[in-house]
């Protein structure tokens, strides 16, 4: 038996919550599926981009927050190639203080 998710949008919308609560700002940049889409952030301090990070799956069950590059070259070229093949790929802007110490804060949604 699986275990229950939170959809999509519920752990988006909560991702945009925790930003704002860290004083931090989120913007949704590509809307995906509602239920079970994939989610991709673009992550900044101060507007610098730190990476991107992606929900994957741990070998030990449950997904995790992958990180996936970190110059603006790859994030481009990365982000083009999953629009294509995923039209239901969601992207989510994040701009918030001391970014590497809010990686682990996201709720990975299991």
């Amino acid at each position: 038996m699986s275990e229950a998710r939170l959809t999509s949008t519920m752990l988006v919308s909560a991702i945009r919550r925790l930003a704002e609560v860290h004083s931090g700002f989120a913007t949704l940049l590509r809307k995906g599926d509602d239920t079970s889409g994939a989610i991709v952030i673009e992550l900044y301090e101060r507007g610098v981009f730190e990476g991107l990070y992606e929900r994957m799956p741990k070998l030990s069950g449950g997904l995790n927050w992958v990180k996936l590059g970190t110059d603006d070259e790859s994030r481009a070229a990365y982000l083009q190639k999953r629009t294509d093949t995923d039209p239901d790929l969601t992207i989510v802007e994040l701009d918030v203080p001391d970014a590497t110490r809010f990686v682990p804060l996201l709720p990975s949604g299991t």
